[in-house]
């Protein structure tokens, strides 16, 4: 979920659109949650819009796909060269963890303030929770498990950077891996989790990135919305029941059409074919924000809702709405006053101490020997 900022060829990128597609990708994962959130029965009861929506968790799919294009574009230069390994590693734990504990030391001080007291709060959890490590329960932020996954995808791309047949060797044999998985399905959670099928969506969005780099189609825009046709189309197929939710084939679909969107989109903006509102990017700037919050607010939402005596009286798509834009805004707001600020201090720290060791080893003289 990095921010799609990259210098490729000595120009600095921003890729608008797919910052806007990552923010409606957040936007749909929001309205799944929010769709299954009110159907308790304390709350609305049903699921209004419940088959539209029931695939809007492949949003989690995009984004696996979309970090995949940001880390090679945005560290394809680095590929080889150990020395901007610290760069590499600075960017990627503050921009995933900062904003991530401030959210989970919120969910931590609700649990521990709700009736019991914290009851259930297990050390080896909160800290697995904290670190991101695997483990065989939800995180205490219940979509952090993506995370998880994300993680171990950017400490393998880190052997990338220490040397290219290293990471290409360890690709190669975590591919094997994955597909060894897929057929003998094995009981070890731990493997089970290295050789998740969504790490191929990974390498889907590497491969996006690799052509964006160095392939120039005629019709970017056209590739994007066939792209998003054929995401709705294998959204409709697990809606009926043809695929999946989260299977092998459900995980394919979704990847290589996410991957289509993307190249259509980096390409189209990188020839000039694109331009993108400030709402959209906007939205696209705070869906980390509103990833990591969605699920609290709505639940915190629908509750207060409740409490007023007032969710009975509403009809279910009135309450859906309410719960959806409260998530948006309430994102907005932690992204503006907390995440946009320590992003901006950590960046500045960054450059003012880790990259420049990356700067010095390239300056310093070579051996002669």
């Amino acid at each position: 979920m990095g921010l799609i900022n990259a210098k490729a060829g000595g120009v600095h990128e921003k890729f608008l659109g797919i910052q806007s597609a990552r923010g409606f990708a957040a936007l749909a994962v929001t309205l799944f949650h929010a769709v299954h959130g009110i159907s308790l029965d304390q709350y609305v009861g049903y699921a209004p819009f419940k088959w539209f929506f029931s695939f809007a968790h492949s949003g989690v799919d995009f984004f696996f796909v979309l970090s995949g294009f940001i880390i090679y574009f945005a560290h394809h230069a680095d590929i080889g060269q150990p020395s901007a390994l610290p760069r590499y590693v600075w960017r990627r734990v503050t921009r995933i963890y900062p904003i991530y504990w401030v959210i989970t030391g919120f969910v931590i001080l609700l649990a521990i303030f709700r009736p019991g007291g914290g009851h259930g709060l297990e050390a080896e959890h909160v800290l697995k929770s904290v670190l991101l490590l695997p483990q065989s329960r939800e995180p205490l932020i219940g979509v952090a498990w993506t995370l998880e996954h994300e993680m171990l995808f950017y400490l393998a791309f880190s052997l990338f950077i220490v040397g290219r047949r290293l990471g290409a060797i360890l690709f190669i044999l975590w591919t094997c891996l994955i597909v060894g998985v897929a057929i003998v399905s094995p009981s070890g959670e731990l493997l089970r989790f290295l050789g998740s099928s969504y790490h191929l969506q990974f390498f889907m969005g590497v491969a996006a990135g690799h052509a964006v780099l160095n392939l120039r189609i005629s019709w970017p825009r056209l590739l994007a919305f066939f792209g998003l046709l054929g995401f709705f189309f294998a959204g409709m197929m697990e809606n009926a029941g043809f695929i999946a939710w989260g299977g092998l084939s459900s995980q394919l679909l979704f990847g290589s059409t996410a991957t289509c969107i993307v190249f259509g989109l980096a390409a189209a903006e990188r020839q000039g074919f694109l331009h993108i509102g400030p709402a959209s990017v906007f939205l696209g700037d705070a869906s980390y924000s509103l990833y990591l919050t969605h699920t609290i607010t709505i639940g915190l939402t629908a509750r207060l809702l409740m409490i007023a005596g007032v969710i009975k009286l509403l009809p279910g798509w009135f309450v859906l709405i309410i719960v959806t834009v409260t998530a948006v805004i309430a994102a907005g707001l932690v992204y503006r006053f907390i995440e946009r600020p320590l992003a901006s201090l950590l960046g500045t720290i960054g450059r003012s101490y880790i990259y420049a060791l990356h700067q010095r080893s390239k300056l310093r003289p070579k051996p002669i020997f």
